[in-house]
């Protein structure tokens, strides 16, 4: 005997496979450490206005019309830390110097400061910060 699974490849459209694509791919997902912690530090960064959103809010916020495709792709990879900056040069033989500010590192007073995107947009003095936040 053949047990025959699933949707018949006759009758099936594309929607619908994508569909059981999609379904098949999230049973064994698991959201990545450095994701929940984003999206924790965003809600407690609310939390002083008395606004905890769940997750599928602050997913659905980014992706408004109202926010241009580049903006929205930059905002997801700073919640899932897909951004090639701080701990993804680790491991990576001689190009692990570059986890840290190359800025902040030069002068008399060296400091090692892992270059996160939070550290290049607000706390990096040496960098282009300034111009950038009068840019936005």
């Amino acid at each position: 005997r053949f047990v025959l699974q699933g949707a018949a490849i006759s009758k099936i459209t594309q929607r619908i496979a994508y569909k059981g694509i999609r379904k098949w791919k999230t049973i064994n997902y698991k959201e990545k450490v450095g994701t929940k912690e984003s999206l924790e530090e965003i809600r407690n960064a609310l939390a002083k206005d008395d606004c905890q959103p769940a997750d599928h809010i602050i997913w659905n916020s980014i992706k408004k019309d109202e926010i241009r495709r580049p903006i929205q792709l930059f905002l997801w990879k700073i919640i899932h830390r897909a951004n090639k900056c701080g701990d993804y040069w680790f491991g990576k033989g001689e190009a692990e110097n570059r986890m840290y500010c190359s800025l902040c590192l030069q002068g008399r007073k060296r400091k090692y400061k892992l270059e996160t995107i939070e550290h290049i947009l607000t706390e990096c003095k040496k960098g282009a910060q300034k111009d950038i936040w009068e840019a936005a």
